[in-house]
């Protein structure tokens, strides 16, 4: 079976990433970006509460007690749930 010659020249080259380029631009205000729906986020932390780091655990969760008041005082941060 003999050979193609298949060769592509700098005219066709460009025409067809010019047709790729006016394809992705067009397409492009469909594109969607993912976005919060709402103004709320939820943080956890995992800390001890017991055992031997209790210590550490309570001053973890008391610094985090105190960001939410800090937040709420604000206006906002709904805690829990």
């Amino acid at each position: 079976m003999p050979k193609k010659d298949v060769s592509f020249s700098r005219r066709t080259f460009l025409g067809g990433s010019a047709l790729a380029l006016a394809s992705g631009t067009i397409s492009m205000p469909f594109v969607r970006t993912a976005r919060a729906q709402a103004a709320t986020f939820k943080a956890g932390v995992i800390t001890s509460l017991s055992g031997e780091n209790i210590s550490g655990g309570n001053l973890t969760k008391n610094g985090y007690d105190l960001w939410a008041e800090a937040a709420n005082e604000k206006g906002g941060v709904e805690v829990g749930g």
